[in-house]
């Protein structure tokens, strides 16, 4: 029987096969963005804070869908070097030279794709993949999260059920630490690609409300006070 439980070391392969087969197709049509996705939505939240981590079970042990967040940026951010030095520089060498746009410039091989050397940079600078830019929004909403489900496992209410399992880690580990951080406020945010706003309906069943400021960069900014 399928159920949802916390995540384990021993997830870390299936957390990283569902990220990639749930990529938007902006992402899932370029093989070294496809390699990346991991490191830059899920394995630094569960390396980080696996307490906010969870998996949704098929019953066999093997995880097909997830959620994953932090807690609290602000702390999320100056522990982010952990995360380097055990796991990305591991499995993704470091980028040089200056940072690169989002898509790949004219002129260079696959313009217009997403560029996965940016996607690198991001997964190397914590500040810069969730604080950078957001500085505002991380005030009223200091925790984040993402959420991913296998398609046919979507059905049954598992995605609310993953989010609710994740708001009632963060509000256990606000008590026991005394909040979100210094700079980080008492809700939790998602940041949802420009291109997948067909699961703002679903963000809103769970209590999240838009909020202005994802337009600046081509994103959905949600937010839920917790």
């Amino acid at each position: 029987m399928a159920q949802i439980r916390p995540y384990q070391g021993g997830d870390f392969e299936a957390v990283a096969h569902i990220c990639r087969v749930t990529l938007p197709d902006s992402l899932s049509c370029s093989p070294g963005a496809v390699k990346v996705a991991p490191y830059v939505w899920a394995h630094q939240f569960t390396h980080l804070s696996p307490s906010t981590c969870f998996v949704l079970d098929d019953g066999t042990g093997k995880a097909v869908g997830y959620v994953v967040g932090t807690p609290s940026i602000p702390d999320f951010v100056a522990s982010y070097p952990s995360f380097i030095s055990t796991i990305l520089s591991r499995d993704i060498p470091k980028p040089e030279g200056p940072r690169r746009s989002w898509s790949i410039p004219k002129g260079e091989e696959n313009a217009g794709q997403v560029d996965p050397q940016c996607l690198a940079q991001m997964a190397y600078d914590g500040r810069w993949l969730v604080w950078e830019n957001r500085e505002g929004l991380v005030s009223e909403y200091g925790a984040t999260l993402h959420i991913d489900l296998e398609e046919k496992w979507r059905a049954d209410g598992w995605g609310k059920k993953l989010v609710e399992e994740y708001v009632k880690a963060v509000r256990a580990s606000w008590e026991a630490t005394g909040g979100p951080g210094e700079g980080g406020g008492r809700g939790v945010h998602v940041i949802i690609g420009g291109e997948n706003g067909k699961v703002v309906g679903f963000y809103e069943r769970c209590g999240f409300k838009l909020l202005e400021g994802g337009e600046k960069e081509g994103t959905i900014w949600m937010g839920r006070k917790l």
